[in-house]
Protein backbone atom coordinates (compact mmCIF):
# COMPACT_ATOMS: atom_id res chain seq x y z
CA UNK A 1 0.00 0.00 0.00
CA UNK A 2 2.75 2.61 0.73
CA UNK A 3 4.33 1.84 -2.63
CA UNK A 4 0.96 2.22 -4.40
CA UNK A 5 0.33 5.53 -2.69
CA UNK A 6 3.81 6.64 -3.61
CA UNK A 7 3.24 5.74 -7.24
CA UNK A 8 -0.03 7.64 -7.22
CA UNK A 9 1.71 10.65 -5.70
CA UNK A 10 4.50 10.42 -8.26
CA UNK A 11 2.00 10.24 -11.14
CA UNK A 12 0.07 13.22 -9.82
CA UNK A 13 3.27 15.17 -9.38
CA UNK A 14 4.35 14.32 -12.91
CA UNK A 15 1.03 15.54 -14.32
CA UNK A 16 1.31 18.72 -12.27
CA UNK A 17 4.82 19.43 -13.51
CA UNK A 18 3.68 18.80 -17.08
CA UNK A 19 0.86 21.27 -16.56
CA UNK A 20 3.24 23.91 -15.26
CA UNK A 21 5.63 23.18 -18.12
CA UNK A 22 2.76 23.82 -20.54
CA UNK A 23 1.97 27.05 -18.77
CA UNK A 24 5.64 27.96 -19.00
CA UNK A 25 5.54 27.36 -22.74
CA UNK A 26 2.50 29.61 -23.03
CA UNK A 27 4.31 32.33 -21.10
CA UNK A 28 7.29 31.93 -23.38
CA UNK A 29 5.11 32.34 -26.46
CA UNK A 30 3.48 35.39 -24.93
CA UNK A 31 6.90 36.82 -24.11
CA UNK A 32 8.06 36.30 -27.69
CA UNK A 33 4.91 37.93 -29.00
CA UNK A 34 5.39 40.85 -26.62
CA UNK A 35 9.02 41.19 -27.72
CA UNK A 36 7.87 41.35 -31.35
CA UNK A 37 5.43 44.09 -30.43
CA UNK A 38 8.17 46.00 -28.63
CA UNK A 39 10.44 45.67 -31.64
CA UNK A 40 7.74 47.27 -33.78
CA UNK A 41 7.21 49.94 -31.13
CA UNK A 42 3.59 49.08 -30.54
CA UNK A 43 3.58 48.45 -26.76
CA UNK A 44 5.88 48.28 -23.73
CA UNK A 45 7.83 45.08 -23.25
CA UNK A 46 6.26 43.96 -19.95
CA UNK A 47 3.37 45.23 -17.92
CA UNK A 48 2.85 44.89 -14.17
CA UNK A 49 0.27 42.12 -14.68
CA UNK A 50 2.78 40.13 -16.76
CA UNK A 51 5.43 40.34 -14.04
CA UNK A 52 2.89 39.42 -11.40
CA UNK A 53 1.80 36.38 -13.39
CA UNK A 54 5.38 35.21 -13.86
CA UNK A 55 6.17 35.59 -10.16
CA UNK A 56 3.03 33.67 -9.16
CA UNK A 57 3.90 30.92 -11.63
CA UNK A 58 7.43 30.45 -10.26
CA UNK A 59 6.24 30.70 -6.65
CA UNK A 60 3.68 27.94 -7.16
CA UNK A 61 6.17 25.77 -9.04
CA UNK A 62 8.84 26.12 -6.34
CA UNK A 63 6.25 25.40 -3.66
CA UNK A 64 5.15 22.19 -5.38
CA UNK A 65 8.75 21.08 -5.93
CA UNK A 66 9.63 21.81 -2.32
CA UNK A 67 6.62 19.92 -0.94
CA UNK A 68 7.24 16.92 -3.16
CA UNK A 69 10.94 16.74 -2.31
CA UNK A 70 10.16 17.11 1.35
CA UNK A 71 7.68 14.23 1.21
CA UNK A 72 10.02 12.05 -0.79
CA UNK A 73 13.14 12.93 1.14
CA UNK A 74 12.11 12.75 4.76
CA UNK A 75 14.34 9.77 5.38
CA UNK A 76 16.88 10.24 2.62
CA UNK A 77 19.28 12.14 4.85
CA UNK A 78 19.26 9.48 7.56
CA UNK A 79 21.44 7.06 5.67
CA UNK A 80 20.94 3.40 4.91
CA UNK A 81 22.74 0.29 6.08
CA UNK A 82 24.47 -2.02 3.62
CA UNK A 83 24.93 -5.14 5.72
CA UNK A 84 22.07 -7.04 4.06
CA UNK A 85 20.90 -7.46 0.47
CA UNK A 86 17.43 -5.99 1.09
CA UNK A 87 18.66 -2.79 2.75
CA UNK A 88 18.23 -0.66 -0.36
CA UNK A 89 14.67 -1.92 -0.85
CA UNK A 90 13.73 -1.18 2.76
CA UNK A 91 15.22 2.31 2.59
CA UNK A 92 13.42 3.07 -0.69
CA UNK A 93 10.12 2.14 0.94
CA UNK A 94 10.84 4.30 3.98
CA UNK A 95 11.19 7.38 1.79
CA UNK A 96 7.40 7.58 1.72
CA UNK A 97 7.03 7.54 5.53
CA UNK A 98 7.35 10.54 7.82
CA UNK A 99 9.72 8.78 10.27
CA UNK A 100 11.94 5.72 10.26
CA UNK A 101 10.13 4.42 13.32
CA UNK A 102 6.80 4.45 11.48
CA UNK A 103 8.40 2.71 8.52
CA UNK A 104 10.04 0.12 10.77
CA UNK A 105 6.75 -0.65 12.46
CA UNK A 106 5.08 -1.25 9.09
CA UNK A 107 7.90 -3.42 7.73
CA UNK A 108 8.06 -5.31 11.01
CA UNK A 109 4.38 -6.15 10.85
CA UNK A 110 4.20 -7.07 7.17
CA UNK A 111 7.60 -8.72 6.66
CA UNK A 112 8.29 -10.40 10.01
CA UNK A 113 5.22 -10.63 12.23
CA UNK A 114 2.56 -11.82 9.80
CA UNK A 115 4.63 -14.73 8.37
CA UNK A 116 5.58 -15.86 11.86
CA UNK A 117 2.02 -15.78 13.15
CA UNK A 118 0.80 -17.58 10.03
CA UNK A 119 3.39 -20.31 10.51
CA UNK A 120 2.56 -20.72 14.18
CA UNK A 121 -1.18 -20.89 13.52
CA UNK A 122 -0.59 -23.60 10.93
CA UNK A 123 0.69 -25.86 13.73
CA UNK A 124 -1.36 -27.54 16.41
CA UNK A 125 -1.37 -25.96 19.84
CA UNK A 126 0.38 -29.02 21.24
CA UNK A 127 3.31 -28.48 18.87
CA UNK A 128 4.03 -24.94 20.02
CA UNK A 129 6.01 -26.12 23.03
CA UNK A 130 8.16 -28.43 20.92
CA UNK A 131 11.24 -26.36 20.20
CA UNK A 132 12.17 -28.45 17.16
CA UNK A 133 8.88 -27.44 15.50
CA UNK A 134 9.14 -23.70 16.10
CA UNK A 135 12.89 -23.14 16.20
CA UNK A 136 13.25 -22.29 12.52
CA UNK A 137 10.29 -19.87 12.44
CA UNK A 138 11.36 -18.23 15.68
CA UNK A 139 14.94 -17.70 14.50
CA UNK A 140 13.73 -16.38 11.13
CA UNK A 141 11.43 -13.94 12.90
CA UNK A 142 14.25 -12.74 15.15
CA UNK A 143 16.69 -12.30 12.27
CA UNK A 144 14.02 -10.46 10.24
CA UNK A 145 13.49 -7.86 12.96
CA UNK A 146 17.24 -7.39 13.34
CA UNK A 147 17.84 -7.14 9.58
CA UNK A 148 15.31 -4.37 9.05
CA UNK A 149 16.61 -2.45 12.05
CA UNK A 150 20.19 -2.72 10.78
CA UNK A 151 19.17 -1.49 7.32
CA UNK A 152 17.25 1.49 8.69
CA UNK A 153 20.01 2.26 11.22
CA UNK A 154 17.63 1.77 14.14
CA UNK A 155 18.91 0.30 17.44
CA UNK A 156 18.11 -3.35 17.97
CA UNK A 157 16.66 -4.64 20.19
CA UNK A 158 14.35 -1.74 20.83
CA UNK A 159 11.24 -1.17 22.91
CA UNK A 160 8.81 -2.11 20.14
CA UNK A 161 10.60 -5.39 19.42
CA UNK A 162 10.76 -6.27 23.10
CA UNK A 163 7.04 -5.62 23.53
CA UNK A 164 6.19 -7.74 20.48
CA UNK A 165 8.32 -10.62 21.75
CA UNK A 166 6.52 -10.44 25.09
CA UNK A 167 3.18 -10.53 23.29
CA UNK A 168 4.29 -13.48 21.18
CA UNK A 169 5.40 -15.46 24.20
CA UNK A 170 2.17 -14.63 25.99
CA UNK A 171 0.13 -15.73 22.98
CA UNK A 172 1.91 -18.88 21.82
CA UNK A 173 4.05 -20.11 24.73
CA UNK A 174 2.12 -19.41 27.96
CA UNK A 175 1.72 -23.07 28.95
CA UNK A 176 5.15 -24.32 27.90
CA UNK A 177 7.14 -25.75 30.84
CA UNK A 178 10.27 -23.94 31.92
CA UNK A 179 13.44 -25.82 32.72
CA UNK A 180 13.99 -24.69 36.31
CA UNK A 181 17.07 -25.61 38.32
CA UNK A 182 16.38 -27.96 41.24
CA UNK A 183 18.36 -28.56 44.43
CA UNK A 184 20.66 -31.59 44.48
CA UNK A 185 19.77 -34.63 46.62
CA UNK A 186 20.33 -34.31 50.40
CA UNK A 187 23.12 -36.90 50.37
CA UNK A 188 25.18 -34.84 47.92
CA UNK A 189 24.57 -31.66 49.92
CA UNK A 190 25.70 -33.44 53.12
CA UNK A 191 28.88 -34.72 51.47
CA UNK A 192 29.78 -31.32 50.06
CA UNK A 193 29.28 -29.65 53.44
CA UNK A 194 31.04 -32.25 55.63
CA UNK A 195 34.14 -32.67 53.46
CA UNK A 196 35.69 -29.26 54.22
CA UNK A 197 34.60 -29.49 57.87
CA UNK A 198 36.49 -32.78 58.29
CA UNK A 199 39.54 -31.50 56.48
CA UNK A 200 40.00 -28.51 58.79
CA UNK A 201 41.08 -30.53 61.93
CA UNK A 202 43.35 -32.69 59.82
CA UNK A 203 45.09 -29.63 58.39
CA UNK A 204 45.51 -28.16 61.89
CA UNK A 205 47.13 -31.36 63.18
CA UNK A 206 49.52 -31.48 60.24
CA UNK A 207 50.58 -27.88 60.82
CA UNK A 208 51.23 -28.53 64.54
CA UNK A 209 53.30 -31.64 63.84
CA UNK A 210 55.32 -29.83 61.22
CA UNK A 211 56.02 -27.02 63.64
CA UNK A 212 57.21 -29.41 66.40
CA UNK A 213 59.50 -31.28 64.02
CA UNK A 214 61.01 -28.02 62.91
CA UNK A 215 61.76 -26.91 66.50
CA UNK A 216 63.42 -30.28 67.47
CA UNK A 217 65.71 -30.25 64.46
CA UNK A 218 66.91 -26.74 65.28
Amino acid sequence: MPCLAALQQTAAFTRLVSCYALQGSVLEVQAQSRWSSVSRGNSPMFTFSDMKGVLVFFAVLLSVLSDNLEKRGVSSGLGCGNKYVNCETYCDICVYFHTRTECYATLFKETCYRPFVGGMESLNNTDWCNWNNVKRMYNTFTMCTEEIAECLLIPWPNRMVENEFVNIHSRFFPDCPNEALSDPPPSIVFALVMTPICLIPIMVVLVVLKTKNGDGSS
